[in-house]
C-alpha cells in the first residue's frame, strides 16, 4: 500500500514537472508562432496589394491611351484614368493619379521581336506612361500593414504602365454580291429589281438610292474620317467580294483611293454570290504584301456581310488560318438576311469582334466604334 502511494506520489510530480515544462515552451514559442502568422498575413497583404496596383495601373493606363489618342485631350485622358481607377480599388481604395502621374509620349520598337520603347515628349505621340502610386507623398498615403509587427508599418508601392496605340495596317472587305443593290428593309431576291430602281434596272447599272452599297459606303466614309482624327497613320486596303474577291486598293495612306475603289462599284454593281472566304484570303495577301504592307504593323480585316455565305466553304475555317498568320478580324453583319451565327463565330476564330448593323445608321456606328477598338497595346 505504502509503495503505492509513493509511486502516485511520483507520477503526480513528474505530471506537474511536464506540464511546467510545457508551459514554459509555450511561453517562448507563441511570440513566434505570432510573429509568423503575422509574417505570412503581411506577405500575403503586400502581394495582393501588388496585383491590385498593377491591374488598376494597366485598366487605367490603357483608358487614358485610347483617350488620348482620339482627342489629343491630355486632362480628359487623366479624367478617364481616374474614373476607371475608381472602380479598381487599391487596398479598400482607389488610386487617384495626378497630372504629374501621366506622360504624354512615343513608344516604338526595332523589330518585330523587340520590345516597345518609350521616350516621353516628341511629336506623332503614339503613347501614354502612367505612374500608379501608394507611397507617402501620393494622394491616398502608403498602405498600411495589416500586422504591424515589424519596424515599418506601412508599404510603399509604385507601378506604371505604358499604352501604346500600334502601328495598324487595315484591309476592308466588303460585300459586293447582288443583295447589296437592295434597300435593308426589303428582300433582297431578283426578280424583282430593288424597289428605289429606275424601269429597266439591271445588273451592272448604277446602284440604286437607298441601297445597302450606298449605306456601306457612308460607313467606310465615317471609319476612314474617324480614322484619320488619330496622330497615328494607318494604311488602309480594300477587297470586295461577290462569286470571287478582288484586291480594289492595296493599303495605302491616300484615304481617297479607297472612297475611289468603292464608288467604281457604285457605279455598276453586278450581281453574284456570296464567297466571303475569298475575300478573306484576298484579305490576308493583302496585309502580308511585301511592297505595301508594314512588318512590324498589327494587321486588321473588317469583314463586312449582308447575307450568308453560298461559295467557297465555312469562313470560320479560313479565318483560323487566317489569325495563325497574325491577322485579327473584326465581322459586320447588316440587315435582318446576314447570318449572324457565322459571323460570329469567324470572329471568334479570327481572335476579334462581331457586331450587327440593321440600319444605315447603325453600321455607320459600328464603323466608328471599331475605328474607336483599334489595337491598343499595354507595352510596358
Amino acid at each position: 500500500m505504502r509503495l503505492s502511494r509513493r509511486r502516485n506520489s511520483f507520477h503526480r510530480k513528474s505530471l506537474a514537472s511536464q506540464q511546467g515544462v510545457s508551459l514554459v515552451m509555450i511561453a517562448i514559442m507563441l511570440p513566434i508562432l505570432i510573429l509568423l502568422c503575422g509574417f505570412a498575413i503581411n506577405l500575403s497583404q503586400v502581394q495582393l496589394v501588388r496585383t491590385e496596383i498593377q491591374c488598376a495601373t494597366d485598366a487605367s493606363a490603357r483608358a487614358a491611351g485610347r483617350t488620348y489618342n482620339s482627342t489629343q485631350d491630355r486632362a480628359l485622358a487623366l479624367q478617364i484614368a481616374n474614373e476607371i481607377a475608381d472602380r479598381n480599388p487599391v487596398s479598400g481604395s482607389p488610386l487617384k493619379f495626378r497630372p504629374e502621374d501621366l506622360e504624354i509620349g512615343v513608344s516604338i520598337r526595332n523589330d518585330v521581336g523587340a520590345r516597345y520603347r518609350f521616350t516621353p515628349g516628341g511629336t506623332d505621340t503614339n503613347a501614354v506612361r502612367l505612374h500608379g502610386l501608394r507611397t507617402d507623398d501620393s494622394p491616398n498615403g502608403a498602405v498600411n500593414y495589416i500586422f504591424p509587427v515589424f519596424t515599418s508599418k506601412t508599404i510603399q508601392f509604385a507601378k506604371s504602365a505604358v499604352s501604346t496605340q500600334a502601328e495598324v495596317d487595315i484591309v476592308l472587305v466588303f460585300d459586293r454580291s447582288g443583295s447589296m443593290a437592295y434597300a435593308t428593309d426589303e428582300p433582297a431576291s431578283f426578280p424583282p429589281a430593288p424597289s428605289t430602281a429606275p424601269a429597266g434596272w439591271t445588273f451592272d447599272s448604277p446602284v440604286p438610292p437607298n441601297s445597302r452599297w450606298l449605306d456601306a459606303i457612308d460607313a467606310a466614309d465615317a471609319f476612314l474620317s474617324r480614322l484619320s482624327e488619330t496622330p497615328q497613320r494607318e494604311k488602309v486596303a480594300l477587297v470586295t467580294y461577290a462569286d470571287n474577291a478582288n484586291v480594289d486598293v492595296p493599303l495605302s495612306h491616300t484615304y481617297a483611293d479607297i472612297e475611289f475603289g468603292l464608288n467604281t462599284y457604285s457605279n455598276s454593281l453586278g450581281g453574284g454570290g456570296t464567297n466571303i472566304s475569298s475575300g478573306l484570303r484576298r484579305a490576308a495577301r493583302a496585309l502580308t504584301n511585301d511592297t505595301t504592307a508594314r512588318p512590324f504593323a498589327t494587321k486588321v480585316a473588317i469583314v463586312m456581310t449582308d447575307g450568308k455565305y453560298n461559295l467557297g466553304g465555312n469562313p470560320g475555317i479560313v479565318a483560323q488560318s487566317i489569325a495563325g498568320a497574325g491577322v485579327t478580324i473584326f465581322t459586320v453583319t447588316f440587315s435582318e438576311e446576314a447570318d449572324e451565327q457565322t459571323m460570329i463565330e469567324t470572329a471568334m476564330s479570327g481572335g476579334g469582334l462581331h457586331f450587327h448593323a440593321q440600319t444605315r445608321d447603325d453600321l455607320i456606328t459600328v464603323f466608328e466604334e471599331i475605328a474607336k477598338t483599334l489595337p491598343t497595346l499595354l507595352t510596358e
